[in-house]
């Protein structure tokens, strides 16, 4: 996430849930004050998550420029 937004860039998020345990393998690389994951990666694979709603948001294209980085 952070090389494709940089450290600091707004979402959309609208959750009253958080992630409490990343699975085996998946790394948190963006954060909601500090301590909720907003989003995470595979170590190695190219596996995305996040936690907000890049689709309400055209400035937020995360799959094209996911497309764009891996492929």
């Amino acid at each position: 996430i952070g090389a494709i937004y940089g450290t600091t860039f707004p979402v959309n998020s609208s959750h009253h849930q958080a992630l409490k345990e990343l699975g085996e393998g998946l790394v948190g690389t963006a954060f909601w004050n500090g301590q909720y994951h907003e989003a995470f990666e595979h170590a190695s694979l190219p596996i995305l998550g996040v936690q907000w709603h890049p689709e309400v948001s055209l400035e937020m294209l995360l799959f094209n420029k996911w497309l764009e980085k891996f492929f």
